[in-house]
């Protein structure tokens, strides 16, 4: 793994009611790996090369167009969320970029190396912060947070946002407080000791919050310490208090019993069979229970390899691939059902399916299996 720090001049154009609004630089700084399997036992020798983020990276965005809406914070916002969504489902662990190397009949198969499964679970606690930079004491972020309590506000009223890979979580907002006391928990699924939690301090506020600083630690470090301080680049002194608790997990079934709470790992391979129509894309929505994931939508192809975007009447293809794995912490496991739907570009279904955890558990003595899924009129 490799830190890197890229920056370069992009041309991305973006209309907007009528409106015009680019991006003319993207920077982007993260730890990024190369990972070479499986061995083969000819030349190459390699199977395959696996790219990916071990963290989510700092993505900086330099916007241009009008000046007013360029320098909209919420539509700053919602750009800069679609943009970190979309490279978290393509390239944060769980999910890689492969790239097949070796001859197709000398190479398993290539969804069996992009396997990552998790190694377990880190219990964080986000206890406090101390010293935090004061936002609100007059000027116009004063006014905001004025209009949101009602009453003058004194100082920050400072929240925590944590990441780990795709595992992310967010204290409450406490109000008027330089040194909060949130005590949040959170359980953040971990690929690799190697990886990095990464923690973000904001200022809220009614139309867009200020940052006050982050802090950052590796997993292994703060799993080895289990209660530490770590400093705050906001340059005033800042720190923020974690606790960290390790959950092992286990694939041996009887343990379901003796646990309320499971880690449930699915990866979404292809769907076979889905009908010819208007399609222009699909994607797999997978539900269990009030949490919800689902995959980028695929551009669905005729028998030339075109787009069903050319014809709203072509015939599509037949298999999609997806290769998306997502992760859910439930309680209770076997009483969860796993909702599966493959839809249309405008989320209409074109095929759905349900089953629960313990009919898949049943199948074997294991905690992994893999099945092929009716979906109505395909599979998945």
């Amino acid at each position: 793994c490799f830190e890197v720090s890229l920056a370069g001049d992009s041309s991305i154009q973006m209309y907007l009611g009528g409106t015009y609004m680019g991006i003319r630089r993207v920077s982007l700084n993260g730890r990024l790996c190369f990972l070479l399997k499986p061995l083969v036992p000819r030349p190459p020798f390699i199977g395959a090369l696996h790219v990916y983020f071990s963290s989510l990276p700092e993505i900086g965005l330099d916007y241009t167009g009008v000046t007013g809406l360029a320098n909209l914070p919420v539509l700053k916002s919602v750009v800069k969320g679609v943009i970190d969504a979309q490279v978290s489902a393509r390239l944060v662990l769980p999910n890689k970029m492969s790239i097949p190397m070796a001859a197709a009949d000398s190479l398993p198969e290539l969804a069996a190396t992009l396997a990552c499964p998790p190694i377990g679970v880190a219990k964080v606690t986000i206890v406090e912060a101390r010293n935090l930079r004061d936002m609100d004491s007059g000027g116009a972020t004063g006014w905001i947070g004025m209009l949101r309590s009602g009453t003058v506000p004194d100082v920050s009223d400072p929240f925590c946002e944590i990441r780990l890979g795709n595992s992310s979580g967010k204290t409450q907002v406490i109000d008027d407080n330089l040194n909060p006391v949130w005590n949040y928990e959170v359980d953040l699924v971990a690929h690799s000791f190697e990886q990095v939690v990464d923690l973000k301090l904001y200022d809220y506020d009614l139309l867009s919050n200020d940052f006050l600083g982050s802090a950052s630690v590796r997993l292994e470090a703060l799993l080895r310490e289990k209660d530490m301080w770590l400093p705050i680049d906001d340059g005033e002194g800042g720190e923020i208090h974690l606790r960290a608790q390790w959950l092992s997990p286990s694939l041996d079934a009887c343990h379901l019993s003796e646990d309320p709470k499971a880690l449930v790992t699915v990866r979404v391979k292809t769907a076979t069979g889905v009908p010819s129509g208007a399609f222009k894309s699909a994607k797999v929505v997978i539900c269990i229970g009030d949490q919800k994931q689902e995959t980028s939508p695929v551009p669905l192809f005729d028998g030339d390899g075109r787009t069903s975007f050319s014809s709203p009447t072509i015939a599509i293809a037949r298999s999609p691939v997806f290769n998306r794995c997502f992760e859910f912490l439930v309680s209770n496991p076997r009483d969860c059902a796993v909702e599966l739907s493959l839809v249309d570009e405008s989320d209409d279904c074109i095929g759905r399916a349900c089953l629960t955890l313990e009919d898949t558990f049943s199948r074997s003595s294991s905690l992994y299996t893999e099945l092929a899924v009716n979906l109505g009129h395909s599979r998945a």
